[in-house]
């Protein structure tokens, strides 16, 4: 075993057009989750019930940012990949796919978070929170379309 077989996998990452996209997006709304929750929290810190509502809706979009930045952590090849394991290369339709799916996903996804976030935090201390139901079947609908199409467009791209 030579000793450039020994060291297989343990180049340099670097970092590709997904990579560098994905760690945009995510601090993109990893940031202003956190800005945004310690803003409300601070704002509202003598009262308990705000500060943990805050807390619990801020939660989903930080974990969220936070979940893209590792993945782009992670996706980044290394540069000593073997020929036989080429990642697959972005066609024009696995490109248009993936725009159209986000641009239907983030928007639909976010506002189907605030207006659920608002729904909460608005009836939690009425015990009324029969809002709910509704907002995911009229967000959850958008969401799967664009998550199908982001799907899709991994899918779609070409094995070289």
């Amino acid at each position: 075993m030579s000793d450039r077989d020994s060291q297989a996998g343990e180049g340099k990452p670097r970092w590709t057009g997904a990579s560098i996209a994905l760690f945009i997006i995510g601090l993109l709304i990893f940031l202003p989750a956190v800005g945004c929750t310690i803003l409300i929290a601070s704002e509202e810190a003598d009262n308990s019930e705000a500060v943990l509502t805050a807390l619990v809706i801020g939660a989903l979009p930080i974990a969220l940012g936070a979940g893209l930045i590792y993945a782009a952590m992670k996706i980044r090849p290394r540069d000593d990949m073997s020929s036989e394991a080429t990642p697959p290369r972005w066609t024009g339709a696995a490109i248009a796919l993936l725009i159209l799916g986000l641009l239907i996903l983030l928007p639909s996804g976010l506002c189907t978070v605030v207006v659920g976030g608002s729904i909460i935090i608005e009836g939690l201390p009425y015990g009324d929170l029969s809002g709910i139901p509704i907002v995911l079947i009229y967000g959850g609908v958008p969401v799967a379309m664009g998550a199908v199409l982001v799907w899709g467009a991994l899918k779609a791209r070409r094995r070289v």
